[in-house]
C-alpha cells in the first residue's frame, strides 16, 4: 500500500500546483504552467496525471473533473491506470499559499476509483508499478528518517481539511491468485468528528461491514478512531495482511489514537498514543499451527524518530491481560543499521505471566497454576557493520516461594517416571518407545560407555551438568552465524532443550513452539522437576541415531553390532558426530568405507576434551583416528550403496574447559575407565 500513498500525494501535488497558479497567474498561463509541471512530474516518477476539466470557483477554490492517474510503461507509454476521480473540489488558505505551504480549508471528492494489480516476488505481495521513492532519492539525495516523517505528516495535516468529504470510493486489489474489493460509500469529516462505513470483501471470506468512527484535530495533529463490525457477532479481519504477510488477524474492536509532535529545531519527531484491541486473535503459519487468543491487549506508547533511528521509548506501557511491561526498542537506519531491545521487569506475580499466556501460544501449559515472584531481563543488540559485537542476554529469576501448584495440560515431571516416547520423521509417528527398563533396548546411565556419554557432551552440550537449561555463550553465537549466512545455519539448543522438544512437543518448525520449548526448560530445571542424570539417561535412550534406529544400544548395534557399554573412543566420538544428521551417515564415507578426511578434526576436538578431562592419557589420544573407525553392524551393508558426495560437517564449539572442572564434573563417568 505504500506505493498508493504516492499516487494520492500525486493528487495532492496537482491541487498545490493549481491553486498555486490561481493566485500568480491568469487562467491561459496557469493551465499552461500547470501542464509543464504534470508533464515534469510525469518524466521524474514515471507516473502520469491527467484532468478532463478545471473550473476557477473563485481566488482560493477550484474544481477539477476527470482526473486520472496512469502508469507509465518503460517507453513512456499509458500501461495502467491506477486511479480515476470523477470530481474534486478543494479550497485553500490564502495565507498558506503567501508561505509557500499549502493548506486547504475543504475538500470534496466523488467517484473515485483505484485498481492495484499485485506481482508475488520472493514470497512477498508488491505493487506492479514504479519505485518513485528510489528515483526521488537518486535525484536529491537520500533523506533521513526524521525527513521523510516529517514531510509525510506535514503533507497530510496540510492537506486534510477539517471540513473534508469523500463518497463513492472503490478499491480492488488484484493478482493471478488473489482479490479483494474495499467501497467506502461515504467518509465525511465534520466539527472535529469523522464517520464512515466500508464494505470488504478479500478472497472467499465474507462480506465485512464495517464501521469507523473518530476524531480528527488538525491544530494539535491528533487523530483517533473506532473500528468495528456493524454486526453484532462478526470480527472486523484485517483486510490484505493475508496476502501480503500470510498472517490473519482480528479483533471485535480495533482502537487507536495518535498524536503528532514535530521539533523541526532539533529534528526530533514525537508520536504519542494508544492501541488497544478486544478479543484479538492472530494466525500465521510460522508462528503456530493455531490461532493465538490474545484477549485484550491495550499499549501507551511514545515514538522517537530522529535523523537515523526509530525509537519505542521506555515509557511505553504493554498490558496483556494481568500482565504490564515497558519494552524498549530501537531501530537505527543511518550509515548504519542496528537494532536493540530491552526489557527489564522487576520482581512480580509469577502467575501475571503465566496467566496471560495468550491461548494456543503454549498448549502445554494452559491451566497451570503458580504461587511466587519471578522477574525478566532480555537485551538484544546488533549492528550490521559489527555482527560479532551482538549482545544478548535473556533471563528469569524465581524468588524464595515460587512453586507450581498446578500443571496445565501436561504433567511436567513425566521424565521422572516411566513413559511412552513417540518418535517422529516429518512429522510422521514411526515408534512408541517404551522409556523403561522393561524395555529391552533401554540402557541406564551406567551401562553406557564412558566415552559415548562424554563424547555426546563434550559435542552437544559441555556444560549439561551446570547450567539451567540455556547456555546464552551458544545462543549468541549461533545468532552470529545466522546473521552472517542469512540463514538459520546454526542452533543454540542445549541437550535440555532437545530433550524438551521431543518429549513434550510436536515436531513443528514454529516460533510458537521454541517459546513453549523455552518454557517448559526454565520450569523443569529451575523446579528440580527431572534430575540432571535422569535427563542425561532419557535424552541417550530416544535421541535418533539412524534411519529408525532410536537410542544408544539400537545405535551400537546398529553400527557396531556390540553392547553400548563396549564401545571405544574412536566408535563413541562418530556417533556423537553423526546426531545432527543421523540419517545421512552413509555420506560421511568414502569410497573405500572409511570416514572422510575433513572429520579429523572433529575426533581431535572431542578427543582433545577427553584428555583434558583425563578420560583418555596423552599416548591414547595420539593413536585416534576418524580412519579407524570400522562399521561391522547393519549400518555396513548400506555402504554399499552409498554415494561419494561429502556432508558439511557441524560446527563443534572450541572452548576449552578446565581439566580440573571437568574431573569434577565427570567424576562419576570414569568407572568404566
Amino acid at each position: 500500500m505504500k506505493k498508493l500513498l504516492y499516487f494520492i500525494i500525486a493528487i495532492l501535488a496537482l491541487i498545490a500546483l493549481a491553486v498555486g497558479a490561481i493566485f500568480l497567474f491568469s487562467d491561459t498561463i496557469m493551465k499552461k504552467v500547470l501542464d509543464k509541471e504534470l508533464n515534469e512530474f510525469r518524466d521524474k516518477y514515471g507516473v502520469q496525471v491527467e484532468y478532463e476539466g478545471l473550473k476557477f470557483n473563485d481566488l482560493s477554490s477550484m474544481t477539477f473533473n476527470g482526473i486520472s492517474v496512469c502508469k507509465l510503461d518503460e517507453t513512456k507509454s499509458v500501461s495502467d491506470t491506477i486511479v480515476t476521480v470523477d470530481s474534486l473540489t478543494a479550497t485553500a488558505q490564502l495565507r498558506s499559499l503567501l508561505n509557500k505551504k499549502l493548506k486547504l480549508d475543504r475538500l470534496a471528492i466523488s467517484g473515485v476509483d483505484v485498481s492495484l494489480k499485485m506481482k508475488k516476488h520472493r514470497n512477498d505481495a508488491d505493487v506492479d508499478s514504479v519505485d518513485i521513492e528510489k528515483k526521488d532519492e537518486n535525484e536529491g539525495g537520500k533523506k533521513s528518517v526524521y525527513e521523510k516523517f516529517n514531510q509525510a505528516t506535514g503533507l497530510f495535516f496540510r492537506m486534510m481539511p477539517e471540513q473534508f468529504s469523500l463518497s463513492d470510493l472503490n478499491v480492488s486489489v488484484e493478482s493471478d491468485s488473489f482479490y479483494a474489493k474495499i467501497a467506502v460509500p461515504r467518509f465525511q469529516i465534520k466539527d472535529d468528528k469523522f464517520e464512515s462505513d466500508i464494505i470488504c470483501q478479500e478472497m472467499t471470506h465474507e462480506i465485512q461491514n464495517i464501521s469507523l468512527t473518530g476524531t480528527y484535530q488538525r491544530k494539535n495533529q491528533t487523530v483517533t478512531a473506532d473500528i468495528q463490525s456493524n454486526i453484532d457477532t462478526a470480527k472486523v479481519i484485517v483486510p490484505l495482511v493475508e496476502y501480503k504477510y500470510g498472517a490473519k488477524i482480528s479483533a471485535n474492536l480495533f482502537s487507536l489514537k495518535v498524536s503528532v509532535d514535530a521539533d523541526e529545531n532539533a529534528e526530533l519527531f514525537k508520536i504519542r498514543g494508544n492501541a488497544s484491541a478486544e478479543y484479538l486473535s492472530i494466525y500465521h503459519e510460522r508462528l503456530s499451527s493455531q490461532t493465538l487468543n490474545c484477549g485484550a491487549p491495550s499499549a501507551e506508547f511514545l515514538l522517537n524518530i530522529d535523523k537515523n533511528s526509530v525509537e519505542l521509548d521506555s515509557s511505553t506501557v504493554v498490558r496483556l491481560e494481568k500482565l504490564e511491561f515497558s519494552p524498549y526498542i530501537k531501530l537505527e537506519k543511518g550509515d548504519k543499521f542496528g537494532l536493540t531491545i530491552k526489557l527489564d521487569k522487576d520482581r512480580f506475580p509469577a502467575d501475571d505471566l503465566f496467566s496471560s499466556i495468550p491461548r494456543g501460544l503454549m498448549p502445554s501449559l494452559e491451566g497451570i497454576k503458580v504461587d511466587g515472584d519471578i522477574d525478566y531481563h532480555l537485551l538484544f543488540s546488533f549492528d550490521m557493520d559489527n555482527i560479532d559485537s551482538l549482545q544478548f542476554t535473556s533471563s528469569m529469576k524465581k524468588y524464595p516461594g515460587f512453586k507450581i501448584t498446578k500443571f496445565g495440560n501436561v504433567d511436567l515431571r513425566k521424565m521422572q517416571d516411566t513413559f511412552t516416547y513417540l518418535a517422529y520423521d516429518q512429522n510422521v509417528l514411526q515408534r512408541r518407545i517404551l522409556v523403561s527398563e522393561q524395555n529391552p533396548n533401554y540402557r541406564k546411565l551406567d551401562d553406557i560407555s564412558v566415552y559415548l556419554r562424554n563424547a555426546v557432551l563434550f559435542s552437544e552440550d559441555p556444560s549439561f551438568f551446570r547450567h539451567r537449561g540455556f547456555l546464552e555463550s551458544a545462543l549468541r553465537e549461533s545468532m552470529i552465524k545466522n546473521i552472517k549466512e542469512k540463514r538459520f545455519a546454526r542452533g543454540g539448543s542445549t541437550i535440555s532443550m532437545q530433550l524438551v522438544k521431543n518429549v513434550f512437543l510436536n515436531r513443528e518448525k514454529k516460533l510458537q513452539r521454541k517459546a513453549e520449548e523455552a518454557m517448559i526448560v526454565w520450569l523443569i530445571e529451575n523446579n528440580a522437576l527431572t534430575s540432571k542424570d535422569r535427563m542425561f539417561e532419557v535424552y541417550l535412550n530416544v535421541i535418533e541415531w539412524g534411519p529408525n534406529v532410536y537410542g544408544a544400544a539400537e545405535a551400537a548395534k546398529f553400527y557396531f553390532d556390540k553392547e553400548p557399554s563396549k564401545l571405544s573412543v574412536e566408535e563413541a566420538i562418530y556417533l556423537a558426530m553423526i546426531i545432527p544428521r543421523p540419517k545421512k551417515f552413509k555420506w560421511c564415507f568414502d569410497d573405500e568405507g572409511k570416514l572422510r578426511d575433513s572429520y579429523e578434526q572433529y575426533f581431535s576436538t572431542i578427543s582433545g576434551r577427553m584428555l583434558n578431562a583425563e578420560l583418555i592419557s596423552e599416548k591414547e589420544k595420539d593413536k585416534i583416528s576418524c580412519k579407524n573407525v570400522v562399521l561391522t553392524g547393519d549400518a555396513s551393508k548400506m555402504l554399499k550403496n552409498g554415494s561419494s558426495a561429502p556432508v558439511e560437517e557441524e560446527d563443534v564449539d572450541e572452548t576449552e574447559e578446565k581439566p580440573s572442572l571437568l574431573k569434577k564434573l565427570f567424576k562419576f563417568r570414569k568407572k568404566e575407565k
